[in-house]
């Protein structure tokens, strides 16, 4: 479907003179485009990872690949047993889709830390000069549209952590 919606932008960008509106075509052009690459990424429950899984013919990718995480971290079998047997190249191939997916997840984590320190350097930045911006309207929004994705990047950063901790850990966090 992002195919097909990607060859009408193509075709209407050919008939479309007006300044304003092809620079909004090709804005969603452009992410039309980036939509089709997110559907290809192997290590979310998306496209890509269902072709993945396909080829390797392993049914859950992601549930072997937690096993092998935990296996790996705690030098233990995993206590859930599957139902078939992988094969010398399914281990192999699940070996370096684990490492990757590993890395990937990582790599997500490092970029929202990074997100959210850059952000409350930028608004600490912002509100210690309040007392030199004018009261206008554009400025109140602008820092109250800050402090809303702060709160909400906290929020989702407590909730994923007490989760990686209670998967990392075997037990909810704060609790013995």
């Amino acid at each position: 479907m992002q195919l097909v919606i990607g060859l009408l932008l193509i075709t209407s960008k050919n008939f479309i003179f007006h300044g304003y509106t092809l620079y909004i075509l090709n804005k969603i052009y452009i992410l039309n485009n980036i939509i089709i690459i997110l559907n290809l990424v192997p290590f979310l429950k998306f496209d890509g990872y269902w072709i993945l899984s396909d080829l390797m013919n392993i049914p859950n990718l992601i549930r072997e690949s937690n096993s092998k995480l935990h296996d790996l971290f705690t030098r233990r079998e995993a206590r859930g047993k599957r139902n078939f047997e992988l094969k010398r190249h399914q281990k192999l191939m699940l070996g370096i889709y684990t490492v990757f997916r590993l890395c990937f997840i990582l790599a997500m984590a490092v970029s929202v830390c990074v997100f959210v320190a850059y952000s409350m350097l930028k608004t600490v930045y912002l509100i210690s000069y309040m007392p030199y911006l004018e009261y206008k309207r554009a400025a109140v929004i602008e820092i109250v549209k800050r402090l809303i994705v702060l709160l909400i990047v906290s929020m989702l950063l407590a909730k994923y952590f007490k989760m990686f901790s209670k998967l990392i850990l075997g037990k909810r966090y704060g609790r013995k």
